[in-house]
């Protein structure tokens, strides 16, 4: 192996890669949730208001991830925080 790939594998360790994708996947699912609750608490008003708070916190933590790639043809500009 040469020394580039080399580096950029330690600074990129697969495992942590696959690790990160796997954290990432479990926010995206959980905004999912968190947006499906919301649809279930439409006559309580403290629990929707609850629901909506952390829908919405993690939107916006979805948004920042996708910052990155902004640069990326496939990024939506709704996407911005």
């Amino acid at each position: 192996m040469d020394q580039p790939s080399a580096h950029h594998m330690v600074r990129h360790d697969p495992e942590r890669v696959l690790a990160e994708c796997d954290a990432k996947r479990q926010i995206v699912t959980a905004h999912a949730r968190w947006q499906d609750a919301l649809s279930g608490t439409a006559g309580d008003d403290a629990r929707r208001t609850e629901r909506l708070v952390a829908w919405q916190t993690l939107g916006h933590v979805l948004r920042v991830m996708a910052l990155p790639y902004a640069d990326h043809s496939d990024y939506t500009p709704e996407w911005q925080p």
